[in-house]
């Protein structure tokens, strides 16, 4: 009579995770992330400019400018907390974002180049300049989000996979059973 021998060997795998979002702070050292605070601090100095002399558009610029400051700060909290690996087509609403603040910034240079042009003083023409600055980081933003896109980023974004909501804990166990020689040999015989 042969004998078998058979090797057992168990490996077990623990894993846990935290519940709720985890704050990441890798988006803020990428390009992106960068001109996310260039955005908000250009669109801060607009504020304060056009707010200091009043002219016929000064509100509708201040109303955008402080509407896209907030989704600024808003995407970049999205990010910090991995919220956009969640959102279906994050990059296409992200390039809708953006291509639509260009748009706005566009509109906000006409309305501060026609509101300085009747009367030229240091807050109107300081909005002008600011809006250029305002419309070309958008604008670069847009372009990078766009290449993103397509498959070709010029510089590292943040992609990563949705994390869990919840707590867990998963064990995996894995038996693998190790015939002895004598018993190979005498399954291949029959």
């Amino acid at each position: 009579m042969m004998t078998a021998e058979v090797q057992t060997t168990t490996t077990t795998t623990t894993t846990t995770t935290t519940a709720g979002p985890t704050i990441t702070l890798d988006y803020l050292r990428t390009v992106p992330g960068i001109l996310k605070f260039i955005e908000i601090l250009i669109g801060i100095i607009v504020i304060i400019c056009a707010s200091v002399s009043y002219w016929g558009g000064h509100g509708w610029i201040i109303l955008m400018v402080i509407l896209m400051v907030a989704l600024a700060v808003v995407i970049i909290v999205f990010y910090l907390t991995n919220f956009v690996a969640r959102i279906p087509r994050w990059r296409i609403v992200e390039l809708v974002y953006l291509s639509t603040c260009v748009l706005i910034w566009l509109v906000n240079f006409i309305v501060a180049i026609v509101g300085t042009s009747n009367f030229p003083i240091a807050g109107r023409i300081a909005t002008v300049i600011f809006c250029i600055f305002g419309l070309a980081a958008y604008g670069f933003d847009a372009f990078l989000s766009l290449r993103s896109y397509q498959g070709t980023p010029m510089f590292q974004t943040m992609t990563s996979e949705p994390e869990p909501a919840a707590a867990e804990s998963m064990t995996a166990t894995t038996t693998h059973a190790v015939q002895a020689q004598d018993e190979i040999d005498e399954e291949i015989k029959y």
